[in-house]
């Protein structure tokens, strides 16, 4: 080989950066530029078993001839040498295949499976991966050409009706199938001719097939499917700045090509760069950090930061300008927050908006972030629309809650904050009602019912009833927003206000041990009180629906959440919404900090790290550590329903 670097499928579909930090950064003679973090090959339980299936289809899950496991040898070297003798002896099915290295280029498949002898006579291999989404998209009376295979039957295909293959959501995995079948190209054993008769395309003289296997579940056809793709078919939609900016459809072998190129001038600049030993004589580096998505997961982002002090891609996280949008600015003069917040965008725009054609709103965007960079460089967080009161909904009862769900979208904690206001009502209470376990959904619906049960017999002691008590719901003031969300309310139930003001809401309390006295009773319609369920987003309403939709006659108390309760839910998001502009956005965690300067005792709260936690409370190793986070899930859902009503408190004392 005479290159000093290599390029893996990941890499041609990653971050550019990532082949430039590599060069640069990269240790030992040889670069290998990797997707650090997400391996080539997954190791989870869907491609296992995918491989199993494919593996009893073949009839033999070892031996040359039939079905080879390249996994099991431990060095690179030996891995590509079993490869190379696998595919020679015509093995059928050759499992993680790591195949001979090219000048630029290295990667293992999934899977090979065996095609068509090539024009040399050596035995031909199409490229498989296999992927944990799906691949497919139904198209109802869609006549397209899709064609798919069976476990054990690779070489008979038919043809799918009303189903079309997902070229946009796939794309990244077409380009991984190009770079393995350019690898097979290298080694003399891409397949031959077309026997299935797959290819339509007239690129080029044999056709390039390769095969993607998602995770659809077609009740019709056996499973696993085995998707033929055509690399040289033109549907990848890409976005070209050459001429006149314009979309068009390449193929994937196309654009595996075109990302190659770029990569390989990548590598190639930052070498020079690094080996320059004259400062004036150092080449600039073709690329620049961005902050994208991807940047959450790389490795590389240590030596991509120190960059990117006040840039306009790490200061603006809602609504961001993407990575074209960007580096246009940054050729304008306009890198960071304060230089976007200082420019004229009316003398901007003619040369900004040519440039960024490759979606559409790119003006809206850029005066939005305008409108954040002008805030953050005064230090404001939280700009407020409007001006005076705002009309909140208010009640006798006022209970927030929150739920947490588990990374598989299972509601394990139900958090309620109860405080009745009326005189001697005491302080707000928490009770959670939760279980730290593995659920399956029907578990998710019997905890989602012993939640109804708790606030339906805390409802009932307290001397709620669903048919007198929400007349007496009220607004601090007449009109306006307040109004509004009643109205809203009130298509799903919720009456209007009409009684006169209860006490004034009380001081922030903590007790989170004891419940309110249930024994209650009222006896006339002036006493039974008033009750509203408060709730940030539409997240808690949609769970309920969800999980109600299933009709368990037995779930009595989420029957009763679904339906009685309904009408006492009210979101305070909309509200918030309409009066307030968030520079960071208007999540709970922002605006709660921002506007009501509450706090939350974890030092890092965010919905994503309670999934985290909760994993921990399930399977760390020690009694004490699972406990330790559990603790922690419900001191952040605490945290999160003290915080509802820590705002509305707020909201409420604006003048």
């Amino acid at each position: 080989m005479t290159s000093d670097f290599l390029l893996d499928p990941l890499a041609l579909i990653s971050c550019p950066v990532k082949v430039q930090n590599a060069v640069l950064y990269g240790e030992g003679d040889e670069v290998v530029v990797d997707h650090h973090g997400v391996s080539e090959f997954s190791q989870g339980q869907w491609p296992r078993q995918v491989i199993q299936a494919l593996s009893d289809a073949t009839g033999q899950k070892s031996g040359v001839g039939k079905c080879v496991d390249i996994s099991l040898f431990p060095t690179s070297e030996e891995r590509i040498e079993a490869t190379t003798a696998a595919m020679a002896a015509g093995a059928a099915l050759i499992i993680k295949a790591e195949l001979p290295p090219t000048e630029l280029l290295k990667g293992t498949a999934d899977l090979l499976v065996r095609g068509g002898d090539n024009a040399t006579g050596a035995t031909g291999y199409h490229p498989v991966l296999i992927r944990d989404h799906p691949v497919l998209a139904h198209a109802p009376h869609h006549k397209g050409d899709l064609r798919v295979s069976f476990p054990g039957d690779f070489a008979h295909t038919v043809s799918l009706a009303d189903y079309q293959f997902r070229w946009d959501r796939c794309a990244p995995d077409t380009m991984q199938l190009a770079h393995l079948w350019t690898l097979l190209e290298g080694c003399g054993h891409e397949a031959g001719a077309d026997e299935l008769g797959i290819a339509e395309s007239s690129e080029a003289a044999s056709p390039s097939l390769g095969i993607i296997i998602g995770n659809d579940d077609l009740e019709e056809y056996p499973h696993p499917l085995l998707v033929w793709v055509d690399l040289n078919d033109h549907q990848i939609r890409t976005f070209t700045s050459s001429l006149m900016a314009s979309w068009r459809r390449r193929s994937p072998l196309n654009r595996f090509a075109h990302e190659a190129k770029f990569r390989v001038r990548v590598a190639a600049t930052a070498r020079a760069h690094a080996l320059a030993t004259v400062a004036e004589e150092t080449p600039p580096l073709a690329v620049a950090p961005v902050r994208i998505p991807e940047c959450k997961t790389c490795h590389w982002w240590s030596r991509c930061e120190p960059q990117l002090t006040d840039d306009l891609s790490v200061k603006i996280e809602r609504a961001p300008l993407d990575a074209r949008e960007i580096t246009v600015l940054r050729s304008l003069g306009v890198r960071t927050v304060a230089d976007l917040a200082a420019t004229d965008l009316e003398a901007l725009l003619p040369d900004y908006l040519p440039r960024v054609t490759h979606r559409e709103g790119a003006e809206a965007r850029l005066r939005l972030a305008a409108h954040r960079s002008r805030l953050l460089a005064e230090g404001v967080h939280l700009e407020r629309l409007t001006t005076g009161p705002i009309d909140l909904p208010s009640a006798d009862i006022e209970i927030d809650l929150d739920i947490e769900s588990s990374a598989q979208d299972r509601v394990y904690l139900w958090g309620f904050l109860v405080h009745d206001r009326r005189p001697g009502g005491g302080q707000p209470m928490y009770h959670p009602v939760s279980r730290f376990d593995r659920l399956t959904h029907q578990g998710e619906i019997a905890l989602a019912n012993s939640a109804g049960t708790f606030l339906r017999d805390l409802l009932t002691g307290l001397g709620w009833s669903p048919k007198e008590s929400n007349r007496r719901v009220r607004t601090q003031s007449r009109g306006g927003t307040g109004k509004a969300i009643l109205n809203s309310a009130r298509a799903t139930g919720v009456p209007d206000a009409t009684a006169k003001p209860t006490s004034p809401d009380q001081a922030l309390g903590s007790d989170r041990t004891h419940l309110p006295d249930m024994t209650t009773t009222a006896t006339s319609p002036d006493q039974i009180p008033s009750v509203l369920i408060w709730h940030y987003s539409s997240y808690e309403l949609s769970a309920i629906s969800r999980l109600a939709s299933s009709q368990d006659r037995d779930a009595s108390g989420l029957a009763w959440l679904h339906t009685v309760a309904r009408p006492l839910f009210v979101d305070l998001y909309p509200l918030v919404k309409a009066n307030f502009f968030g520079v960071e956005g208007l999540g709970l965690k922002k605006v709660a900090t921002s506007g009501a300067g509450f706090s939350w005792r974890d030092p890092d709260p965010s919905g994503l790290n309670s999934q985290l936690w909760f994993a921990d409370a399930l399977q760390a190793k020690t009694e004490e550590e699972r406990a330790r986070a559990k603790e922690r899930i419900l001191e952040y859902n605490e945290d999160d329903v003290r915080a509802t009503r820590a705002l509305r408190h707020w909201l409420r004392s604006l003048t």
